[in-house]
């Protein structure tokens, strides 16, 4: 229990730490554009909470960072059961104890993300947190690219659910250019009824879960790639 208060301790002074300077670089030496925020907090902040599952397009190492701090508001910093679990690949995150222990208290479930498959004990754990209406992000990119090809474990993660989780996409662009010279972020959160009622159709049709899989898949990747190309450019 002692060790417990002290890790969460630490997680909410990293959590506000990452929060004040991206916040800082984002909006004070950047432009930030933001749309539909509120979608987002109304499944976060719902007191009839059920499972939340957002994913966003991988531009660079700081999206976790930029887009977390500017979705959450201060106050979520200190509510460590608000804060997303993420999937993170274990031969990055966790390849020493300190940076296993900083990723473990900051909710970072560990993934083998070659050769391994939905069949890990990452993925289990990440159904787990869905299945008691905990939230969960990921970038199905699985690196970062600017090619909108999706891996099908979010789609994994949504079918394989007891619940149908709340499905958010967030797309963002600017992040690929240099956060110290001024240009303009774009972050767009998108609630994907369509894609619920898919699923939920699919699942009424006792379709094979990785034939089901595929269908979701290519239809979450055509989605993000519309609204991408849509998505405002960034301008320094």
């Amino acid at each position: 229990m002692f060790i417990q208060t002290i890790n969460n301790i630490f997680s909410v002074i990293l959590y506000i730490c990452s929060w004040c300077i991206s916040r800082f670089v984002t909006r004070c030496i950047n432009t930030l554009i933001i749309t539909n925020n509120g979608v987002f907090k109304h499944y976060l902040h719902n007191e009839n909470k059920s499972s939340l599952i957002t994913f966003a397009n991988h531009q660079s190492i700081f999206d976790e960072f930029v887009i977390m701090s500017n979705i959450l508001d201060f106050s979520d910093c200190f509510k460590i059961n608000r804060m997303r679990w993420t999937l993170a690949a274990k031969d990055i995150c966790f390849t020493n104890k300190i940076l296993s222990y900083f990723a473990t208290i900051t909710k970072n479930i560990p993934i083998i993300r070659f050769n391994v498959g939905f069949a890990q004990e990452g993925m289990n754990l990440a159904v787990d947190k869905l299945n008691n209406n905990e939230w969960v992000h990921i970038y199905p990119q699985g690196v970062i690219s600017n090619n909108i090809k999706l891996k099908k474990g979010l789609a994994y993660l949504i079918y394989t659910a007891l619940k149908i989780p709340n499905i958010i996409m967030i797309t963002h662009s600017g992040l690929n250019s240099p956060l110290y010279i001024p240009h303009r972020i774009s972050i767009n959160i998108c609630h994907l009824t369509d894609v619920e009622d898919y699923v939920t159709l699919l699942k009424a049709n006792n379709t094979p879960c990785r034939l089901a899989i595929d269908l979701i898949t290519a239809k979450m990747e055509k989605i993000m790639a519309e609204k991408i190309i849509n998505q405002p450019s960034s301008t320094t």
